[in-house]
């Protein structure tokens, strides 16, 4: 005969897992929720500023549409015969193309202009990719050449340039390195590098000759409080090989876009 205590013991087991059964699931819901609310691929700009262009493009790699936010400079359309410089801006993680529009422009307005003026912005969506597989082969063969044919672009290497924040910041770096004959230079702000993840350094090991050789800029911005020592590996394989690099570390600064943006201002160029 089974005692009160065994009877016991098997009745909190059961509420045990029911417990756990009703709690499972309900993340599961939850997350199916968020993810269908939060996620889509195309996200037209909730207000529209002057020189800004929100375009639906079909890509053959990710085998849908894609939405793309393009921001050309105010005298775009009276300088017929001016060709732009091009900044690639690349989200973070819960980013899409058009979450961070205008703290990009207001800090690419803040910085000293070289002799092309401002640039046009593109704000390609990355949806939650990191920018591997069919979203880089996307910008690559599919980004670039649209955005050189449709617009007035300095169509090359030295006319284009990378900047990121987060994943994107990562994703700017392994870019440049990785296609140093397409981009000029790239900035990783708060850079997220995964353990494990050696794309970096598998691409600067691949690359380092074309790198050196193009002179690639590049620049790695990190806080204080967020991670300032993930890509010791990275800047020290570089400077190892004795390519050329900026590093910075933002005193008081944790993940936080606004904060980066506000101090990086005086180590970017473009």
């Amino acid at each position: 005969m089974t005692s009160f205590t065994e009877r016991n013991m098997v009745l909190v087991k059961i509420l045990k897992f029911g417990t756990w059964l009703m709690v499972g699931s309900l993340c599961v819901y939850l997350a199916g929720c968020n993810r269908d609310k939060a996620f889509s691929w195309i996200n037209p700009p909730s207000q529209m500023i002057e020189g800004l262009q929100h375009h639906v493009v079909y890509s053959q790699y990710e085998k849908t549409e894609m939405g793309l936010s393009i921001l050309v400079p105010a005298e775009y359309q009276n300088t017929p015969n001016k060709r732009y410089s091009v900044v690639y801006y690349l989200h973070g993680w819960g980013g899409n193309e058009s979450s961070e529009i205008n703290d990009i422009q207001k800090f690419i307005q803040r910085i000293p202009k070289h002799n092309n003026g401002m640039p046009i912005i593109v704000y390609p969506n990355g949806g939650r990719s990191g920018y591997f597989g069919s979203t880089e082969n996307r910008i690559i063969k599919e980004l670039i050449p649209y955005i050189d044919n449709n617009f007035k672009t300095m169509a090359s290497r030295e006319g284009r340039h990378l900047l990121g924040f987060s994943m994107g910041g990562t994703a700017a770096l392994r870019l440049a390195l990785k296609y140093p004959d397409l981009f000029t230079s790239a900035a990783s702000l708060g850079g997220r590098l995964w353990q494990g993840d050696e794309s970096l350094t598998e691409a600067i090991d691949v690359n380092q000759h074309k790198v050196k050789a193009f002179k690639t800029r590049l620049l790695f911005v990190q806080g204080e409080q967020d991670g300032p020592d993930q890509f010791h590996a990275v800047t020290r394989k570089l400077s190892d090989l004795e390519i050329p690099f900026k590093a910075q570390i933002l005193p008081n600064t944790s993940h936080n876009l606004t904060s980066y943006l506000e101090q990086s201002v005086l180590f970017y160029t473009f």
